[in-house]
């Protein structure tokens, strides 16, 4: 009789660990690779990395992070100012260029890429960070840069250089973005088109 109650109380305890599911071994979840390496910008070397990480992985959303936006902390909104080259060729193109614009124009760049190649993005000053202004309200930054794009549209050059400029300013929280970019020609690179012209051939 003590035989078989404790039959049943050993059937009883499996039963209710089998419903528990306590030691079964549990699908592991799809890690978010979305934004991996994007990092809360509490400083303006983060907003460097964040940017220079979101071309080369082809990020809409991470690149689009960087820009200083009214609607999340920040007191100004982004603006961008062309190269000469890039006026000259598109005019008044620019003209209300926001957040959004960079959005359109780079997204439809990424959608113009095979899904295995990537954008090759040097920055002259991306091992240094050497910021021409640094305080605690504002942070300027000036590098060349050479910029491989791999594109399907073989009307828009692959290749661009040129000079960018980022003021950078933090907001309400703590946190660093790009409130100005300016696009400059460059001074010393046989590639004679810029970014700039890289956006424009993208925006439509």
């Amino acid at each position: 009789m003590r035989i078989q109650k404790h039959i049943i109380f050993i059937a009883t305890l499996l039963l209710l660990v089998q419903s528990c599911d306590i030691f079964s071994t549990r699908t592991p979840e799809v890690p978010d690779t979305g934004r991996s390496s994007f990092k809360p910008p509490f400083a303006p070397e983060i907003v460097i990395a964040n940017f220079t990480n979101a071309v080369k992985e082809k990020n809409v959303d991470n690149f689009t992070a960087c820009f200083s936006d009214t609607s999340k902390n920040f007191s100004a909104s982004y603006r961008f100012i062309p190269s000469t080259e890039a006026l000259g060729k598109f005019g008044t193109m620019f003209i209300g260029w926001n957040i959004e614009s960079e959005r359109k124009a780079f997204s439809s760049l990424m959608s113009n890429m095979e899904s295995d190649v990537f954008p090759l993005l040097i920055l002259s000053n991306n091992e240094q960070y050497s910021f021409e202004i640094k305080q605690q309200d504002s942070a300027v930054f000036e590098s060349d840069y050479h910029l491989t794009v791999n594109h399907s549209r073989q009307t828009i050059e692959p290749i661009f250089a040129g000079t960018l400029r980022f003021l950078i300013k933090p907001g309400t929280d703590g946190t660093w973005s790009i409130e100005q970019w300016t696009d400059m020609n460059p001074s010393n690179d046989s590639v004679s088109v810029t970014w700039s012209s890289l956006k424009a051939g993208f925006i439509n």
